[in-house]
This record gives structure tokens, sequence and C-alpha cells, in this order.
């Protein structure tokens, strides 16, 4: 086989372009001359060919890449720079030697350039989106299974025609980031190749770079059906094929080290679950979405199968077993799953996608608890105008972090998701509810092969063998998949108020979460629905709870439902049913209502989160709880109708083996005494308790008292302008000595300096957590002071909130810098605290207690 060299010494001129046109610019004419074995050339004069000289049409090579000044055209000649190349070996010559030439005169590395060549089969007067292509793409070397090569592949491999050759030249040198020095970065963990939205967009932005006018992509075609690739419709098949395996054909590495800079910010933190036939702008859209309503930043990593794994080694990670394969360990490092759907559907009814959801479903030994499991839809078909991108829609698993901060601030989150929502094709739903594993389509038989008889309980050789065409695993995992969708777009279906004669309805959803006999969690919100979630709806959530369940949460304050649904629901609850939060804020209920509901909870109950606030409650004194309850937490805010004997009630329903206790009463009146003779029925073995008493007015505290075997506290006084020194003393003088942890608010309140040392001297020897939150009090450096003099030594977490606060600040850290125990410390302070009459000179001492903040954090 000889080798081959070239002379850089050339003549310049115009040359035919591809079709025999000219393209009106100069090109290079480099000669391939053998290298004898001497080491000599056969050409010792070394200068290559004439435009103009006669050639052999054989041995003639036209090179055609695209202008570097980005011009468009309809004519392709005018978009393309040609180098004409004479080579000396004929069909012998090797591809190597094409490549070093293009680098020596174009500059772009050998591992970034693909040669092909396409044949139009006689079409000139075929439109071009309309054409029937033959394309070939050049491969260099010859590897065996193992990646080692063997040889190098000749230009006569391919075909070589008597005419001049023409090939194709794509460059892939713009997909590295802008200055990598590396040909790819390595990151050997397969699991750890993510890939970010704005490496994404880069991949976009470089085919953008290889069309036409009308978006056709030059050079390009779908191998399949020979038509040309349009921008808008070129999926990660067609990228895999053009982009992907020949711009890793040189390192044989994965696309996403082709694309990363450092290993580091490659780390995914969701799990993409996706069809390769989705068009990839829609694809893009989907993530793009995903990160805005997720509130991710575009650097955010999401492991995609198809640009993580070496496409030069799937054959070797297809092993017997998938739960050893790469997609499965890499779903259990990330903290969601995004199934990102195709407009029409396809993506649901794909082997790897439905497993890949069917193991988010199911927690192993290694989670706690499943993934979270989000769902985007993508619009093949832009909206109208020349340049509108793809739409696409997320349902997210329960709410998102901006709708999650609207919920706790007191504005709706569920508003402002269903509305967020409401753009959803229920369509997908509608084909989600009839998945059937066994029916499933995979680009590689054995890859279904091995999934079906994995699912059905197989193992080892048995893998390989022909899988059964029903099985209760099939079902198994049918029903879960089915169920998930269900609960995802159910509060969508309510609202939409679909026809009873719709393929998509409320009772179809029901009968699907009733099949999943495999769950024990369960979570649904319809808070704020209204008038669209009715007593006949919760009738119909209470026939699709699972036969297994074991968890419960139920949202549905804000809704038309009274206590006949709610009894009625309580009485479908499953018997194996341990765990139950139930939310009827705003609901048509009363004190009778109230007795009815409690007497029909399951007596088996240790878990129970009731919400009652803005309901018509005052006396609570049929209240009755199930005897075994180990935690109880009650939000009866905004009823100012409560009397004072509710708090008896309340305390006298509770069961003497309750461990954990939380009671919310904002904005409720609450009685002299009635605090008092609250707490002193609370349970001796009582070992947390939080009180949210803000807005109730109380002053007095006479006669509180705490279990003594408490460990956690949580008092939350805030906005009780009448709470004074004296109330708070005698709750100070109430904590008890097992005391671990105290979260204590007193923002918008009169408590001063002598309630502060009153709690300094109460302040128990085992603290580990003090949380003080003292904004708009009357506390100043003398408070503080009094705390840091005597901050116990096993205080390892450390938060004082004294924002509009009065202090001058910087007395605390002065006392307390010698705790080295206090492993975290946030302390927040006013800038502009002169303005409370503060001395000047603590001005100059910010800087200062920034700096000893700093210390005490560390």
């Amino acid at each position: 086989r000889h080798s081959y060299t070239y002379n850089p010494n050339f003549d310049t001129g115009t040359c035919p372009a591809m079709g025999g046109a000219c393209c009106g610019r100069s090109s290079a004419v480099v000669a391939l001359e053998p290298v004898l074995p001497d080491g000599t050339t056969a050409n010792p004069q070394g200068r290559g060919s004439s435009p103009s000289s006669p050639k052999t049409p054989s041995n003639t090579i036209m090179i055609a890449r695209l202008r570097r000044d980005g011009v468009v055209s309809d004519d392709l000649n005018l978009m393309l720079e040609v180098m004409q190349v004479t080579v000396k070996g004929g069909p012998s010559t090797p591809i190597s030697a094409l490549h070093a030439v293009v680098a020596e005169r174009w500059g772009i590395p050998q591992g970034m350039q693909l040669l092909s060549s396409t044949d139009d089969l006689g079409q000139e007067d075929v439109q071009p989106d309309a054409r029937v292509c033959r394309v070939q793409l050049l491969e260099s070397e010859v590897r065996d299974a193992n990646g080692i090569k063997r040889g190098d592949r000749s230009i006569g491999e391919y075909g070589f025609p008597t005419e001049p050759l023409h090939l194709h030249l794509t460059d892939y040198s713009s997909l590295r980031p802008t200055k990598a020095t590396r040909p790819y970065c390595p990151i050997p963990d397969v699991t750890q190749r993510g890939v970010t939205l704005t490496q994404l967009q880069r991949v976009q932005r470089f085919l953008k770079e290889y069309t036409r006018k009308g978006d056709l992509l030059v050079f390009w075609c779908d191998s399949a059906t020979g038509k040309m690739l349009h921008l808008k419709e070129i999926n990660l098949y067609n990228l895999s094929e053009w982009v992907i395996r020949p711009s890793t054909y040189a390192c044989r590495c994965s696309f996403s080290e082709i694309l990363a800079a450092k290993p580091e910010e490659q780390v995914p933190s969701w799990f993409c679950s996706h069809w390769s036939g989705n068009p990839l702008n829609a694809f893009v859209q989907c993530l793009k979405e995903h990160c805005r309503v997720r509130s991710l930043p575009d650097n955010s990593a999401y492991w995609i199968g198809t640009l993580a794994q070496s496409h030069y080694e799937l054959d070797a990670e297809l092993v017997q077993d998938p739960t050893m394969t790469t997609p499965y360990r890499a779903m259990r490092n990330c903290d969601g799953l995004l199934m990102a759907i195709d407009e029409g559907g396809l993506t649901l009814f794909r082997t790897w996608c439905c497993f890949e959801g069917y193991l988010a479903l199911t927690a192993d030994s290694e989670r706690v608890e499943p993934l979270l499991f989000d769902i985007a839809v993508s619009s093949k078909v832009p909206p109208q105008g020349p340049n509108a991108e793809c739409s696409a829609s997320v349902l997210t698993d329960g709410l998102a972090d901006v709708e999650q901060q609207q919920e706790d601030s007191g504005s709706s989150g569920w508003r402002a998701k269903s509305k967020r929502e409401a753009e959803f094709p229920l369509h997908i739903i509608t084909r989600a509810l009839t998945i059937n594993f066994a029916a499933t389509y995979s680009s590689k038989e054995v890859d279904k092969r091995r999934l079906l008889n994995l699912v059905a309980g197989r193992s080892g050789k048995a893998l390989d063998a022909a899988p059964v065409h029903q099985h209760a695993g099939y079902e198994r995992l049918n029903n879960k998949l089915r169920a998930m969708y269900a609960l995802a777009s159910w509060r969508l279906c309510i609202e939409a108020n679909l026809p009873d004669w719709s393929q998509l309805t409320t009772q179809r959803l029901s009968s699907a979460l009733h099949q999943d006999v495999d769950r024990t969690m369960l979570q649904l919100g319809f808070v704020h629905c209204g008038t669209a979630f009715n007593n006949e709806k919760l009738h119909e959530v209470g026939e699709g709870l699972p036969p297994a369940l074991k968890e419960l949460h139920l949202l549905a304050g804000g809704c038309t439902i009274d206590c006949h649904g709610v009894a009625a629901f309580l009485r479908q609850l499953p018997s194996s049913l341990e765990s139950l939060s139930l939310g009827l804020a705003q609901a048509r209920l009363n004190d009778d209502d109230l007795g009815v509901i409690t007497e029909l909870l399951p007596k088996h109950l240790v878990h129970l989160e009731l919400s009652l606030a803005a309901t018509n409650l005052s006396e609570m004194n049929s209240l009755t709880l199930p005897p075994d309850l180990t935690l109880f937490s009650l939000n009866i805010s905004n009823n100012p109708g409560l009397s004072v004997s509710a708090m008896q009630s309340l305390g006298a329903a509770v069961p003497s083996g309750l461990q954990f206790l939380c009671i919310q009463m904002k904005k409720t009146v609450l009685g002299v005494q009635a605090l008092a003779q609250f707490t002193k029925k609370l349970p001796e073995g009582l070992q947390a308790l939080s009180l949210v008493l803000d807005g109730t007015g109380l002053s007095e505290t006479t006669g509180f008292s705490l279990p003594p075997q408490l460990t956690d506290l949580e008092l939350s006084l805030g906005s009780n302008r009448r709470f004074d020194d004296e109330a708070l003393s005698r709750v100070a003088e109430a904590l008890p000595k097992s005391l671990k942890r105290l979260i204590l608010n007193c923002r918008l309140t009169s408590v001063g300096d002598v309630a502060m040392a009153k709690l300094a001297k109460a302040l128990p020897p085992g603290l580990l957590l003090l949380s003080l939150s003292l904004g708009s009090a009357r506390v100043t450096d003398v408070g503080l002071k009094s705390i840091a003099s005597v901050l116990p030594s096993t205080v390892t977490s450390l938060s004082i909130d004294c924002h509009d606060g009065i202090v001058g600040r910087n007395k605390l850290c002065s006392q307390s810098s010698d705790n080295e125990s206090v492993r975290t410390c946030r302390l927040e302070e006013d800038e502009n605290f002169r303005q409370y009459g503060c001395k000047a000179e603590c001005a100059s001492q910010v800087q200062d207690w920034r700096q000893m903040m700093l210390r005490l954090a560390t």
C-alpha cells in the first residue's frame, strides 16, 4: 500500500464547482504523489497541475465547502468554495490523505472533518426539497469491534467514477468550546456526561450555518429516504448520522465530550427520556421550557443517551441485564426525569422510553423516594411567522419552585400552575392511557427483547430468549405509567370541563389510577379549582384510590365540597392507609361536620394532617382523633369564631402517645388563658411542638407550660403588638432542660431586652440550634449581648434576624466569637439602622461585624 504526501507549491485559478459550474473563486490545486521506498517522491518537481492543464478524469477530486462569509443564496454555487485535488494514486488514495490536504490548506483539524458525496441522480429539474439523493459518508479508517484501528480506507472503497469525484466537506470545529485546546474533553464516567441547554443551542447554530434559502441543509440528506434535510425537521437520528458519529469518529468519544469544556460542568441533574425521531428544534424547546418552568440555569445539564454514550461502544453496553446499562445507572444519580414527547405522542410507545419511565417510578434500594417526573410536549410545526420558534408545554410533578414560593407567601401557586399548564395538549394523555409495553417499538430488536424479558422476571441467558406475549410484569409497568399520566393531568382535565362523551374523562383517570396496585403514596392537588371540583369529583378520586395505598395527600382547599362529600370520601379510604393529609380550607364545614369527619377517620392512622382554615368552626367540642396517632398537624387559621373552649377541646382530643404536634392559628382570636389551658393537656411524651400564633392578639401567657421531654420547639408569635417582655419571660421559664432546638419568632411584637435576658438564662445547656426572629421588635444591643454572653457551647447552628430592628449588631459577635462549636451562622442586618437612633460609630464597625460573621460561619 502506498503512502502519500503533498507539495504546498501550487497554482491558483478558477475551477468547476459542483455539477461543473464555476464558483468564481480562487482554489488550490494540490497533487498527491506516492512516496517511493527510498523516501523520495515520484514527482521531483513537486508542483501541482494547473486547472487548465489536461488531467485524467479519475485522478481529479473536487472538495467543496461553504464559504466562510456566510452567503445564503438560492444558487448553491455562490455559497461554495472549492478545492481541486489531483491524485496520482487514483482509487488507492487513502481518505486520510485528503483530510491532510484539507487540514493544511483550510486549517481544519483532521478529526473535525467529514467528506461525503451526494448524487442527485439526474434530477436537476426537480425542486430541491423533493429530490431523492444517494449519499456516502467517507470514513478514513477500518476499525474492529473493539475500536482498534486495523487499516486505512481508500477512495476506491466508495466507488471511484470516471468523471471528477465531487466531495463535500463538513467542518465540525465550531462545535468545540471557543478556547478549547484539546480535540475533546475526556469524561470517563458516562453517567456524568450531561449536556446543557447552552450547548444544544450551539449545535442549533452550527446547523443553521449549513442551510440555504428555504432552510434546506447543504450537502445533507436522509440516508433512509434520500430526501434533503430541512432545518426544522432534522431529528436526532439525522444528527447522529451527520454530526455525532462523524465528529466523534477520530476520538471515539461521546458527543457530550465534544461539546464540553470542563467535566465538572457536565454533571447532570435531570435525566431526559426521549425519542430520537422528534425534531431537534422541538426537542430543544422542551428543554428550554423545562428550564424556565423549573427555574434552572441554562448551564443545568441533562443526561441524554444519544449524546452521552459513545456511538462506537453501544454494542458493548448492551449487557444481558438492562439494570446494569448506562441509562439505568445515570438515572439513579439524577433528581428527576423529564419525558420529552413529540407532538404526535410516538415517544409514549418507544420501548426504552416506557422502561425509563417505569424505573423513575420505582424506588430501588439506593433511593428513598422515586424521581420527580415531569412531562414536556413539543410542537413539531412552529406557530405562524417566519421567525417563530417551536412551542412546548410542561406538566410538573407538583409545584415548581416559583409556584411553591407563591404558595408559601400567601398567594396561590396552584392557580399559577393551572394557568401555566392550560395549553398542554390533552390528546397526549389520551394516548398515554393506552400504553402497551409488549407492543412498543425499538430501533434495535435486541433492546426490546431483553427489556421485555427483564420486566417479565427473567435473568441471565434467559434475557436473550424469545419474550412471552403477555405477562403480569407488563401489566404492572403499563398500570404504573398510565396512573402517572392520569395523576399529572387530573387537575388539568377537571378545569378543562370536558364533556361526558370525551375520550378523556375523570372516570377514566380514576380507573387508570385504581389499577396501579403497587402504589403506596399518592399526592393530588385541586386547590382553588372552585366549582370545577365538587362532591362528585371527590367521589371519583375516592373510587380511584389504589388498594395498597399507605400515604395520601389530598389538597382541596377553595373547592365546592361539604361534609357529605368529605364523609363519602373517607369511607372509600383503603384499609392499608397509615398517613393522611387532607386540605379542606374554605370548605363549608361547622362543628357538627367536624365531628362527623373525624369520627370516620381510620382508627389505625399514625400520621394525620388536617387543614380547616377559613371554615366555620367555633367550639370544636366534637373533635375526635385516632388513638394511635404519633404525628398530628392542624391548621385552623382564619376562624374568627373560635371560642376559648375550642383550645380546651383540642387539648383534650390529643392522644396520649402523640410525639409530634403542629397547630396553626394565624389570625384567630386567642382568648385569655386559652393557651395555658391547651398546653396543660399536652402529653408528657411529646417530643416536638410547633405553635403558629401570628396575629392572634396574644398578650397573656400566665400558666404556660411545656412537656418535660420536649426536644424541638417552634413558637411563632409575630404580629402580636401586645405581646411584651413579661409574656415572653413566662415562656422562657417553661423551657424544659431537654430542649435541643428552639425556633422563636417575635417579629412585630413589643419584646425587648428584659425578655432577652430572661431567655438567655433559661436556654437549656444542651441546645444545638437557636433561631431568633426579632425584626421590628424592641430588642437592642443590650438584649443581644445577654444572649451572646451565655450562649451554650453546644450550639452548632445560630440564626438571628434583626431586619428592621434597632440593634447595633456589633455586640453579639464580640461576645460569641469564642464559641468554636458554632458551625452555621446567619445574621441579617439592616444597612439603614442609623435611622432608628443607634450610635453613629456603629456604622464604621459594620465591616468588622461581617468579617466576624464569616469567621463564625467557618
